[in-house]
């Protein structure tokens, strides 16, 4: 993931949208966001939200898919992409998906408020009809977004389909939720943990069998609540690096620059990143002359966009020192420490963790948290790992629609063995106490 933010990149799209004459409506004004989880005649679940940029999306955890659905003022038609996505309607209850009828799955949804240190946050909780009995739950908590999770988060239709509930809430600066937008992995995770208390107390919910959901930087934060909260029984950690976001950044920075310049040396360039970083993120004074130098040594051999996302591309190589550290640190999201390390947290853990990477990721590159997973498991910790080739961050693959145009999927394999597991797991936890597991 990037942690660098980008004024122009993000100011320009909403500037060009408050210009347009043309804004978006709802695709299915009487379809409310509470419908969140839908079946078609065979039993196979979907995901339909409408989200807050306006668009329909119906995503199908069997191929992955997302398609996506649109209509403008003054259009009857419905615009979708990919260009490839099934035609979609709407019949009484239901939404016609090309050839597939899909009704509302017995699933009961409902809005849930909490607080938590003078915030007020929104979320929905979604709980399977289909069985008897206290549901075991899974509360998500999204990456470093700042869209709403609740409006976008398709895994409901997931964890119904292993018969778990799911608590959906929008992040402090988000959404429906209060608060300013933080990248704060202590007072994240405290909100996160708030919300598992929160949920820990409704009727409908299996108050020992409560897990956390973290994907992305989600990772970091889940990893911290469930490190000091006994409530949490286990953890998805989808997609998030065992390491400091420094180094992160590090990894990162090698792969967009090995990808780019192949015939250049990264030994003599990595300490250009290095510098750039203990400068610049970690507020060392003594490494700027560092970085003076090793500018001057790369300046034209370099540029900056092959490197996009990372602390040296936007920052050390596009801007000055005196510039960066005049106002460089105003553009580091709010409150993130570069130097958080999971990985003492979750070597300390107990509990069951789903650990799942796309091996293309360079957003997040796996491969030392994968080595990490694995030498965990060996020494006997209750850890499952998945890998996924071909897979970029989000475990998502990429291809093209019939004109030309690229999107992306969730690989069915990774949504099919999250499911499996949690399946298993509640099986599990069905049999043995908690106290009983390893």
């Amino acid at each position: 993931m990037s942690f660098f933010k980008f004024t122009f990149a993000v100011l320009l799209p909403v500037l060009l949208a408050g210009c347009s004459s043309h804004s978006p409506v709802a695709v299915f004004p009487g379809i409310s966001h509470l419908d969140r989880v839908w079946q078609d005649d065979t039993g196979a679940l979907y995901s339909a939200l409408q989200n807050s940029g306006g668009e329909f999306v119906v995503h199908e955890p069997a191929t992955g898919s997302f398609y996506f659905y649109r209509r403008e003022h003054g259009a009857d038609a419905i615009q979708s992409r990919p260009a490839d996505a099934p035609a979609i309607s709407r019949s009484g209850q239901a939404l016609l998906l090309g050839e597939k009828t899909l009704r509302p799955a017995p699933v009961a949804a409902r809005e849930v408020q909490f607080e938590n240190r003078g915030v007020t946050f929104y979320g929905v909780l979604s709980v399977p009809r289909n069985r008897e009995g206290k549901v075991p739950v899974i509360v998500n908590t999204h990456g470093s977004e700042q869209s709403s999770a609740v409006s976008a988060d398709p895994a409901a239709a997931w964890y119904t389909d292993a018969g778990f509930a799911t608590f959906i809430f929008d992040k402090r600066g988000t959404g429906r939720s209060g608060g300013s937008y933080t990248h704060d992995f202590d007072l994240l995770a405290s909100d996160l943990e708030a919300a598992v208390a929160r949920i820990a107390m409704d009727p409908d919910i299996d108050s020992g069998l409560i897990g956390v959901g973290g994907f992305s930087q989600g990772v970091f934060v889940a990893t911290l609540a469930a490190s000091r909260n006994k409530e949490i029984s286990f953890l998805i950690a989808g997609y998030g690096v065992m390491e400091p976001p420094i180094r992160e950044d590090f990894l990162e920075t090698r792969l967009h620059f090995q990808a780019n310049y192949p015939q250049a040396d990264w030994q003599e360039f990595s300490a250009l990143v290095l510098a750039c970083e203990q400068a610049f993120a970690l507020r060392d004074s003594s490494r700027w002359r560092d970085v003076s130098v090793y500018r001057r040594r790369w300046k034209g051999r370099i540029e900056p966009a092959a490197l996009a996302g990372t602390l040296t591309g936007d920052g050390c190589l596009r801007w000055p020192p005196f510039a960066l550290r005049l106002v460089g640190d105003s553009q580091f999201p709010p409150g993130l420490d570069w130097s958080f390390d999971p990985a003492p947290l979750m070597t300390e853990l107990g509990i069951p963790v789903l650990f799942q990477y796309g091996e293309a990721d360079e957003d997040a590159p796996p491969d030392t948290s994968v080595a990490m997973v694995r030498n965990w498991i060996d020494a006997g910790k209750p850890f499952t790992l998945f890998t996924y080739p071909g897979a970029v961050h989000g475990v998502y693959l990429l291809a093209s629609d019939s004109s030309g145009r690229p999107y992306r999927y969730k690989s069915p394999e990774y949504i099919a063995d999250l499911v499996r597991w949690l399946t298993a797991l509640g099986g599990r936890f069905k049999l043995e106490t908690r106290a009983g597991l390893p």
